[in-house]
């Protein structure tokens, strides 16, 4: 009872099977007990060494005993009993190991696994699973349940680096199908497939008297970046044409495997894209187009699992873009879940890129500064209450899209301040002040409200009408002209220049007879200043009639009385130059006073000029009017005798 009919039976003199002698079965009867009879054995009185070699039936488990009797011709039978342990065996089916929350398990997933088992026999204790502690995420815990899957017991670990064992209750494996689950969190540096066979991942099934089933389940984890982007530019943005620059920090929750790449839009990128390390100073990684992308290869070494990675990257945006940057960076990598971080870059395109003539700020937080222009009537300088006629033909880096306006404070205006795109006065529009409270006491000109948009590959003609302030001096505005995401671009060449209104000059004497010492001669200029002058102030008293040795000239305001007189000194172009008090210039009739020392050799029309000036104004030339007549010195004389009356 219990041998495999199927198989033979055998003996032998030694171990090898494949030498001994096959058994004859008494009965063909296969449902009978099978009886065998092992015919050649000879025996002696010198002892020697049966082997026989049966197949037990497959569901034996436990003690066997076998019944064996040894008989001959004219020997009394010997019988004995061999007793075996028999070990059932215990084969894991099917196995699957799917996430319970992604469609593939990622770094830190709990994942379900699940094992369907069969055996040789019926086990009646003892059913368990034995998982390796480096199988399991520190810190997690470890569950089993079976169909229908409510009841999740624990798996306890039985001390510190000892496996985690799950005691299966009410579960007898048998000839049939018996599923299992496991429910446990792997390491989290695993990256990719488990290799088969190594004793990290291999899990053991025990029973009573079963053999160990050990199997290494197929588990597959993607591993996840931690990265962080760090703009190295200010959070407002860059202008078209700048390098942005991030620092990026890479840390893997695995070795990597290999295929680690930066990718980026080929069309957003313009010229190179630059990727170098700061944790490595010697690397520097190659970044090529492919197709409509950009990639940076960097798999020329290994991300290590929690070891931070530290990268510059820089490149120029597609310099036609305004706005924000409608891009992802990708990182990638073998076995790795790709990770998009958004590029937050704000590009400031700008107006007038052909004609600037400076070099202009790159932040876009600062106004750059005009130089296109096609045409300023009167001119850049213009006198107080002369209208002022401005056009401008612009492009810009990109496209504007919204917000397009024209500013001018409010102070800077005489009136209204109108603007057009035809260049007459007749069909424009004005610019009222802005409702904004951010630019209070402005005037606005809603360009957009007009359709007017700045273009790349196209002029744009804006005229600007307007009188500037009758109180102006000094540069006007600043005109400012803008869009969303666009830097700011100011006019501020127009300048208004204060005058001064010349009344009447008088001479005292008007008529000085040359001689030696000349007496000295007085004038009074009566004068005013269209606003009071703010410094600069300046008084030139310039002739080429006067001594530089004895000429002399003082001036005084509002009073006659050389007593108390500035001197105005002799510089050595010839001029005299006269200081003049800050503010001295204002609005109300001025009472200059002159005291000039002429050279006394000359005769006629005396060259005279008078100059005045001051910061942010015209100057003013008053010519002076005085003559010198001789005078007739009788050297002798003599009596001449007539004719006798």
């Amino acid at each position: 009872d219990g041998i495999n009919a199927t198989f033979l039976v055998k003996w032998g003199w030694g171990p090898d099977e494949t030498t001994a002698s096959s058994c004859n079965r008494i009965s063909t009867n296969l449902a009978a007990l099978p009886d065998y009879v092992c015919s050649g054995v000879t025996f002696n009185t010198v002892p020697h060494r049966v082997y026989l070699f049966f197949t037990p039936v497959l569901s034996s488990i436990g003690t066997f005993t076998l019944p064996v009797t040894f008989s001959a011709t004219g020997m009394v039978d010997y019988k004995v009993e061999s007793s075996v342990t028999m070990l059932a065996v215990l084969s894991v089916v099917e196995v699957s190991a799917p996430s319970d929350t992604h469609a593939v398990p990622l770094s830190g997933d709990s994942i379900s696994i699940t094992f369907v088992l069969t055996a040789t026999a019926t086990s009646v204790s003892g059913e368990q699973v034995l998982i390796p502690y480096t199988a399991v995420e520190p810190g997690t815990l470890v569950r089993w349940s079976a169909p229908p899957y409510t009841n999740k017991p624990a798996c306890p670990s039985l001390g510190v680096s000892l496996p985690y064992t799950c005691t299966f209750s009410n579960i007898h494996f048998n000839t049939g199908n018996v599923t299992v689950r496991i429910l446990m969190t792997p390491p989290l540096t695993l990256v990719g497939q488990v290799p088969t066979n190594v004793p990290n991942y291999t899990f053991t099934f025990q029973a009573y008297q079963f053999a160990n089933a050990t199997v290494v389940p197929p588990i597959f984890q993607l591993g996840v970046w931690d990265l962080n982007l760090t703009p190295l530019f200010k959070d407002s943005g860059v202008l078209s044409g700048a390098t942005v620059r991030f620092l990026l920090n890479v840390t893997a929750s695995g070795n990597s495997l290999g295929g680690e790449e930066i990718v980026l839009p080929s069309s957003l990128v313009q010229g190179a894209l630059s990727v170098k390390s700061l944790t490595h100073t010697s690397t520097n990684y190659t970044c090529a187009s492919e197709g409509t992308l950009i990639s940076c290869l960097m798999s020329t070494f290994t991300f290590l699992a929690g070891v931070q990675e530290t990268f510059v990257i820089e490149f120029v945006p597609v310099s036609t873009w305004v706005g924000t940057l409608n891009s992802n960076l990708t990182f990638s990598a073998f076995s790795f879940v790709p990770q998009n971080l958004f590029l937050n870059i704000r590009i400031f395109g700008y107006l007038d890129p052909v004609h600037h003539l400076l070099p202009q700020p790159t932040s876009p937080d600062v106004s750059s500064t005009m130089g296109s222009i096609a045409g300023v009537v009167p001119g850049f300088t213009l006198a107080i209450g002369q209208l002022l006629q401005l056009h401008y033909a612009m492009r810009s880096t990109g496209t504007s899209a919204g917000g397009e306006f024209i500013r001018i404070p409010s102070s800077s205006v005489e009136g209204t301040f109108y603007w057009s795109t035809v260049g007459d006065q007749v069909t424009y529009w004005t610019c009222p002040l802005d409702s904004s409270s951010t630019y209070p006491n402005t005037l606005k000109c809603d360009l957009i409200s007009k359709g007017l948009h700045w273009y790349r590959n196209s002029d744009v003609n804006v005229w600007l009408f307007f009188v500037p302030a009758l109180t102006s001096r000094g540069y006007i505005g600043p005109i400012t002209f803008g869009a969303d995401d666009f830097q700011t671009i100011a006019e501020t060449r127009v300048q208004i220049l204060a005058s001064f209104s010349f009344q009447s000059v008088t001479a005292s004497p008007p008529v000085v007879v040359s001689s030696r010492p000349i007496p000295t001669v007085i004038f009074e200029i009566k004068v005013s200043a269209s606003t009071q002058s703010a410094g600069g102030e300046e008084l030139w008293f310039v002739s080429s009639a006067m001594d530089p040795d004895t000429s002399t000239v003082f001036w005084k305001m509002n009073d006659d009385s050389i007593k108390g007189a500035y001197r105005c000194n002799l510089m050595p172009s010839g001029v005299f130059s006269c200081y003049v008090p800050k503010g001295q210039f204002t609005t109300t009739t001025m009472r200059i006073y002159l005291f000039v020392t002429p050279l006394g050799s000359i005769v006629g029309p005396w060259p005279a000029t008078v100059i005045l000036n001051a910061t942010q104004f015209a100057n003013l030339t008053i010519p002076l009017t005085l003559s010198v007549i001789a005078r007739n010195t009788i050297l002798n004389h003599s009596v001449v005798p007539t004719q006798p009356f």
